[in-house]
């Protein structure tokens, strides 16, 4: 395999850029004001989005509509105020009305947040003329790299009018360094192109029922909602936005742009996910800067680790039948006050002593009386290793509950805070712990069984896929085909169990914190044992 140097210095020919991909032999002029259309192809999602655009510097003024109008987007900044506003138009469903328009306003305070809707185009080099769609045109190219991991490549083809640069097509990809995988690509086509514009169609009309929004780039969720990751400088203040929400700090220059790059490859899937209507959503978390690679550091299970045996039977075939007759179509043991909150794991593969812990604390707090103690998962990460755990680099629950029957858990606030990563092991000063009699393991791939351990013995330790449509669960029952073609390779904890619109599902706690989710836990449909919640479920028994 030829090495990272060898590949990055044949990127550099095939480009005719330098190591700095910064030098400009000729420069891009957009047109200032202009009226085309668009069609934007990703090839990863299947999406074509429809466009048509106007823009004109004389007024400062733009406007983009998608899919024909059924989001409009009016961008205007005002000279003498220095200060502007985007308007947002959209269709609104609630319990009260249907398909209503509604807008929304947020004040703009830069005024490149509402320049040309088309590309940036800093940094790209004349590379060459081709013939495309039967017309001739002028080609540019852009390439870098991101902190020797990812490479961004960029290719503008265009012609000249009135001095002039027309865009024809804009392709962006992205690959991965270390394999060349591709992680995007994307083709905007665009065609119809005029040079003038009627001011008309830069009024965004009667705004006085247009609700105020706060200022654009200071409150990410208000803000998203009236951003699109079609249009660059709304990827900028999203991305922005998004770094002060959630107190993002990058190391360099060069980490932020791959980052942000990174962000927009998840937002534009997040949107794609969304318009599907697939009876759940996703939302750009904590999560929506990192890589897949990166993301393994947020699970945590050791793969194929030989199974143990339960110390304690779980019921018979008979006896989960008989049980299940007299099952509630509803159940969630955190109405009954025995479940902890909702705790997070960090950068630290430790999610199988976060779901040992949770499942023996709401053990212990329904047998005496909803008492919750909060029970230390550090002290698993730094002592469990002689029962087959391996700290911050993973680990098993079945193996933690061993460890649990032999040695006991204390509790946080005695044995010290969790450190989100391998520790000293400290038990011995320890004046209490909080011991096991041992786990069962409800009948695999039967949710009846699973059920029935949830109504009799409380929260039960589950592994599943944590995939990437997952990462970025906001609400509703999920369900992802794509979730039992992986592995398990994360524990969590099912708390409950119900049905809506005909669908079952299982109420499950992650170990993210309480901004993953609906406040840290995932309803997972319980239809064709979906990611592998019904393969390996085991409870404690206190």
């Amino acid at each position: 395999m030829a090495s990272l140097c060898t590949i990055i210095l044949l990127i550099c020919v095939q480009y005719n850029v330098g190591y700095s991909f910064m030098e400009e032999s000729e420069s891009l002029v957009w047109p200032p004001e202009y009226h085309m259309k668009a069609e934007k192809i990703n090839l990863d999602a299947g999406i074509v989005e429809s466009m048509e655009m106007w823009s004109s510097a004389a007024v400062n003024r733009s406007r983009i509509d998608f899919y024909g109008g059924l989001v409009k987007k009016y961008y205007q900044w005002e000279t003498e105020d220095e200060h502007g506003y985007v308007y947002s138009l959209m269709p609104q469903s609630t319990e009260e009305y249907q398909n209503k328009i509604t807008c929304g306003m947020q004040r703009i305070k830069d005024e490149d947040d509402i320049e040309s809707n088309l590309p940036k185009i800093e940094h790209y080099e004349h590379v060459g003329n081709e013939e495309l769609d039967g017309k001739k045109v002028e080609v540019w190219k852009y390439g870098r790299i991101f902190e020797e991991k990812r490479w961004q490549e960029r290719i503008l083809y265009t012609y000249k009018s009135d001095d002039y640069d027309i865009p024809v097509r804009f392709e962006a990809k992205n690959y991965l360094m270390k394999n060349g995988a591709m992680t995007a690509h994307i083709i905007t086509n665009y065609y119809n192109y005029e040079s003038t514009v009627d001011e008309q169609d830069l009024n965004e009309g009667d705004t006085d029922d247009c609700e105020y929004m706060g200022t654009l780039g200071e409150d990410f969720p208000n803000d998203i909602k009236h951003l699109h990751p079609a249009k660059e400088t709304d990827v900028d203040v999203a991305f922005h936005s998004y770094k002060k929400h959630h107190q993002k700090k990058y190391g360099s220059d060069n980490e932020h742009e791959m980052r942000n790059a990174i962000f927009h490859e998840n937002w534009e899937m997040i949107e794609h996910h969304n318009r599907q209507s697939l009876g759940y959503t996703l939302t750009l978390n904590q999560f929506a800067d990192r890589t897949s690679d990166e993301m393994e550091m947020f699970t945590g299970l050791l793969p194929n680790p030989p199974e143990l045996e339960a110390t304690h039977p779980f019921h018979s075939d008979e006896e989960v039948k008989k049980i299940a007759e007299e099952l509630p179509e509803n159940f969630d043991l955190r109405m009954e006050g025995v479940i902890s909150p909702v705790k997070n794991q960090a950068h630290c593969g430790s999610c199988w002593a976060f779901a040992s812990t949770a499942a023996v604390e709401g053990a212990i707090a329904r047998s005496n009386g909803g008492r919750i103690i909060d029970l230390s998962e550090q002290s698993l990460v730094d002592c469990a290793w002689g029962l087959g755990c391996l700290g911050c680099d993973g680990g098993w629950m079945e193996n933690a509950f061993k460890y649990i029957v032999k040695h006991g858990l204390p509790v946080e606030q005695e044995y010290g805070s969790y450190l989100e990563q391998d520790g000293l092991c400290h038990t011995k000063n320890m004046s209490i712990s909080y011991a096991i009699k041992g786990y069962a393991k409800p009948t695999a791939h039967n949710p009846q069984a699973l059920k029935v351990a949830l109504f009799k013995h409380g929260p039960v330790a589950v592994s599943i896929n944590f995939n990437k449509k997952m990462r970025y669960y906001g609400g509703g029952i999920f369900y992802d085909p794509d979730c039992n073609k992986g592995h398990t390779n994360h524990g969590v904890v099912v708390v409950g169990f119900g049905v809506h619109d005909g669908t079952d599902y299982w109420i499950v706690k992650n170990s993210h914190g309480a901004t993953w989710g609906q406040a840290g836990y995932i309803l997972i449909s319980a239809t064709d044992n979906n990611c592998f919640v019904l393969s390996r479920p085991v409870y404690p028994i206190v």
